[in-house]
Formats: structure tokens, C-alpha cells, sequence
């Protein structure tokens, strides 16, 4: 005897199965909603491809078998780096493909694939979030290491970019940049079927390429401030302002091209000096111009996935930190994953299973975010063992975002339960038809029970 029950959350359909006389399903050890997040590294290969020269179907079977070693670790998202710099791991009409996937910038692979598309089947497969990484002013990340393509930004609009020896940055202070760079997320949101848009923490440059370095660089994006000052007195408030539109910018070109396509950022994970009381270091704010703070009391994100790269205690504290970027996010009704790193200084291998407890004990945080791919699939301080069969041995569902879609999708039909000829439990259904907003299912989640009647609170919990 069997019976179904549906519970519908926007994007999700959630099937309840209940098998009199089956082995009651593990009791959850984790929480049901929680952001379980990798970052794939693209840049130097750091991630993948492993190698440039790889033959396409090995660089399929590579990322295929990555994605399978992430899930059997627990993760449920990937961040894929789809854009390093100015250049692209899709078949891009603006920019060039990366030197970083074929060895060449501007060559297509051959045999043709599109590797974003084949990343988002590849994850959606496997019940995965795929959020496109794209890194917003980076152009050049090592001068003179290879050729530019003839189509890349750095060659069409040399007047474009700012100039440090070792890489190029384009000029936040352009309207022409913000424009280019919007143009650029929303080719790939019309196109994809992502599920987010995700932004790092490379904006202004950091130390020692600093804009402020003694009044050095002060100077070279003067004529930027004097063609659109917008009222500013303040150099440093007018480049905080320069990010802070194109936020808004992008978040407006998703919020009108697919609503349901989430938007996040993740910045280096000291807003300013101080803040919290007893944290000191480099900070956003004033040192590269990014106001985090800002985005949120204006909701231009969906999430924020603070670089929190430090382990618990000291100057850096991360149980300190992370309750503050909880306190300020929550504030503004967004999602925080706290981003985590596995190169991190002095870790020993309870740091990170440490911090993601801390974090379950907050109800302000709703995930994680581990860099990187390849560190946590090579077991790097045993956190792959951990999360498999520890921290993360209980599925869980993603968050639910109130504020973005909001319909949910109809039930599916023709549900059907059946052993199979070797025994085997079968549960069958077809999809759903199209909600009143065009969506339908994109994944579902299975449960079963040992008896019944079901209480919603048994599906909720």
C-alpha cells in the first residue's frame, strides 16, 4: 500500500511516499533548507580544467566526474566561473573564449561544446544549483602571459581600462562599463538556464595595487570623476557609488528578464575597520570601495556569500564575524552563505566542521560556501570525509527566497509506486503542467515513511 503526498515550494515538488511495513527513513541530523555551496575555479586552471590541452570529452569527463564527487560530499551548489576576465567559458557573442579553457583566448573549442550549458545540465541532473561566476572588472590577469584576442575588451577599448603592470581592471567610473558588463549578465541569463548570477569580490583593486597607495594611483581615473562626479565631493564615496549601480543595474536586468534567477556577491569578509568590535585587517569599504551594507538596505541582491577566510578566534574571528554579517543580512531580509576557505591559515580539520555548526546555530545563516572545488574533492583537512558522512550525510533542500518566485508549480500527475521485478521499490510520476507564471518542476524531492496518516510538520521538518 502506498500514498503520496505533494507539498509544493516554487521551483520544487516534494514527494512524500509512504511504504507500510518499510524501514522508517533516517531521522534528520541537519537542517531540511541549507545552502551547501562550492566554488569552480577557472582562472590558472585552479579548478578545471585541469589542462588546457585536454581533449573536450576528457574536459566533460572531468567536470562530470567533479560534480559527482561534490555531491556525494553533501553539496547541493556550485558556483561555477564562467568569466574570469573579460573572456568566456560560453559561446559568448561579446567576448572571447577563454584562454583558461582551450590554451588559446578567442579559440572555440573544437570538437564545439558550450561548457556552461553542458555545467547546467550536468548539475541540474544531479539536483544541483548551477550560479554563474563572473568576475565584473577583471580584463587581464597577468599581463603579457598570452595573446589577447582580437575581440577582447582590453584590445577594442584600450580607453576602457586602468593600467597596474601585473593586470588590467576596466573603469568602474564609466557608464560604458556598467553598461557592458550588464549586457554581458544578461546574455547569459536570456540564454542559460542558470540559477543565479554570482559576482566576487574583485571590484576596485586591492593593496598593493591600491588606488590610494600615497596619491600614486589617486590620479588615474581623475577624468572619470571629473566626466560624472554626480555630485560627489568624495572620490572614495563616488567609487563606492560607481559599484553600487552596477548592482542595481544587474539586479534590474534579471529581476526583468527571469525574476526566479537569484542574485549574489561575495566579498572579502571585513566591511570596515572595527566592525564587528575586535576585528582588525583590510576592509572593503575604504580599501577597494565596496559597501556591502548598501546593497542590502537597498535589496539589490539575493545573497551575500562573505569571504569569512578565517578561522575562530583572534583578530579575524570568525565567530565574531559571522553573527555580525548574520545580524546585517538578516536586517534586510536576504540570504547569507558564509563563504569558507580550505587553504585557510592554521586550520586543523575541526575548523571548518566547526564553523558550519556555528552557523546552524544561527538561524540568520542559511548555508555555506566552501573554496574550492578541487581542495574539498581532494580531501584537503579531511572535510570531503567529514561532509559525506558527518556534517552533511543528510540531504537538504535549498532555501526558499520569498521574495523572488513566488508560484508555486502544480502538482504531477499519473504518481504511481510498484516493486520492480527484482524487488525493488519504483515510484513513477509524470510532471507537472505549466504554472499561471510558465514554470514548471525543476527538481523533486522524495521522502518516505513507515506509516500514516503524514502531518504536514512531518514534511516540513
Amino acid at each position: 500500500m502506498s500514498r503520496v503526498v505533494i507539498d509544493c515550494r516554487m521551483r520544487w515538488l516534494i514527494l512524500a511516499l509512504v511504504v507500510v511495513g518499510a524501514q522508517t527513513a533516517s531521522s534528520q541530523s541537519s537542517p531540511k533548507r541549507e545552502f551547501r555551496g562550492v566554488w569552480i575555479a577557472t582562472v590558472y586552471n585552479l579548478d578545471w580544467p585541469s589542462s588546457r590541452i585536454m581533449d573536450v570529452e576528457s574536459k566533460k569527463l572531468e567536470f562530470a566526474s567533479m560534480l559527482d564527487e561534490l555531491k556525494s560530499a553533501g553539496i547541493n551548489a556550485v558556483l561555477f566561473q564562467v568569466r574570469p576576465e573579460c573572456d568566456a567559458f560560453y559561446a559568448s557573442p561579446y567576448e572571447p573564449w577563454s584562454y583558461w579553457l582551450t590554451g588559446t583566448q578567442g579559440q572555440t573549442p573544437l570538437p564545439f561544446f558550450d561548457p556552461l550549458e553542458f555545467a547546467v545540465a550536468e548539475a541540474h541532473k544531479r539536483g544541483m544549483e548551477l550560479h554563474a561566476w563572473l568576475n565584473p572588472y577583471r580584463s587581464v590577469s597577468s599581463v603579457g602571459l598570452y595573446a589577447a584576442a582580437a575581440n577582447h575588451a582590453s584590445v577594442v577599448h584600450p580607453e576602457w581600462h586602468f593600467d597596474f603592470g601585473t593586470f588590467k581592471i576596466l573603469d568602474p567610473g564609466l557608464p560604458k562599463v556598467r553598461d557592458y558588463v550588464t549586457t554581458i549578465v544578461q546574455d547569459i541569463v536570456q540564454r542559460y538556464d542558470v540559477d543565479g548570477i554570482h559576482f566576487d569580490d574583485y571590484f576596485y583593486p586591492y593593496p598593493p595595487n591600491h588606488m590610494e597607495a600615497n596619491g600614486t594611483n589617486n590620479s588615474m581615473d581623475d577624468t572619470s570623476f571629473a566626466a560624472d562626479p554626480r555630485g560627489f565631493a568624495s572620490k572614495a564615496d563616488w567609487r563606492r557609488d560607481n559599484v553600487n549601480l552596477l548592482i542595481k543595474m544587474v539586479r534590474d536586468t534579471i529581476q526583468a528578464t527571469k525574476p526566479f534567477v537569484k542574485f549574489g556577491i561575495s566579498p572579502f569578509g571585513i566591511w570596515k575597520p572595527g566592525v564587528p568590535a575586535g576585528i582588525s585587517g583590510l576592509d572593503t569599504y575604504s580599501t577597494i570601495y565596496l559597501d556591502a551594507m548598501a546593497w542590502l538596505n537597498a535589496q539589490t541582491v539575493d545573497y551575500l556569500a562573505p569571504q569569512l577566510y578565517w578561522k575562530i578566534g583572534g583578530s579575524q574571528d570568525y565567530s565574531k564575524l559571522m553573527p555580525w554579517w548574520a545580524d546585517s543580512v538578516a536586517a534586510d531580509q536576504r540570504h547569507l552563505y558564509t563563504g569558507h576557505s580550505l587553504a585557510g591559515s592554521g586550520y586543523t580539520s575541526a575548523e571548518l566542521p566547526n564553523q558550519v555548526s556555528l552557523n546552524r546555530g544561527n538561524a540568520k545563516v542559511q548555508g555555506s560556501v566552501f573554496f574550492r572545488a578541487r581542495l574539498l574533492i581532494d580531501n584537503t583537512l579531511n572535510l570531503k570525509e567529514q561532509l559525506r558522512t558527518n556534517v552533511f550525510r543528510v540531504p537538504s533542500l535549498l532555501p526558499v527566497m520569498a521574495w523572488k518566485d513566488t508560484v508555486p508549480p502544480n502538482n504531477p500527475v499519473n504518481i504511481a509506486y510498484q516493486v520492480d521485478s527484482v524487488n525493488k521499490p519504483l515510484l513513477t510520476w509524470n510532471g507537472p503542467a505549466a504554472a499561471p507564471d510558465g514554470d514548471t518542476a525543476a527538481r523533486y524531492a522524495v521522502y518516505r515513511f513507515s506509516s500514516f496518516p503524514i502531518q504536514q510538520s512531518d514534511i516540513d521538518n
